[in-house]
């Protein structure tokens, strides 16, 4: 492979740099999107495909299950999204038996990022 002349250094400076423009803009008006809720409502159907993998605890009063579903964000930024974060991987806790039929609570955990735990765990 030859050497690359000053002319096409400079060209991949400018390809990478329009790419990059290219990129932050399109992050930029998609947040205007999700930053309201009535347009952010609308890019996730109500039918979006969420997965229960298995049942992983059940007592008395709640069961918790493990789930995932692949992040809606890929739709519209797939460029933008880790391979390792487009699967979203979550637990759902809810109650054995609702107490009201109309209103029915329940509880998402996503995995977080590891900076919530306790620094004093790595200590030796």
């Amino acid at each position: 492979m030859g050497k690359s002349t000053k002319y096409e250094k400079v060209f991949i400076i400018i390809v990478d740099d329009l790419l990059f423009t290219f990129r932050f803009f399109r992050i930029f008006q998609f947040r205007k999107i999700i930053s309201n809720r009535e347009t952010c409502k609308a890019l996730v159907q109500s039918n979006y495909p969420v997965y229960i993998d298995s049942k992983i605890e059940q007592n008395s009063s709640f069961s918790v299950y493990d789930g995932h579903l692949l992040s809606p964000i890929v739709q519209f930024l797939p460029d933008l999204v880790p391979k390792e974060a487009q699967i979203a991987r979550f637990q759902l806790v809810l109650p054995n038996q609702w107490t009201n039929n109309s209103i029915k609570p329940m509880c998402l955990h996503f995995a977080g990022t590891g900076d919530h735990v306790n620094k004093t765990e790595y200590s030796n």
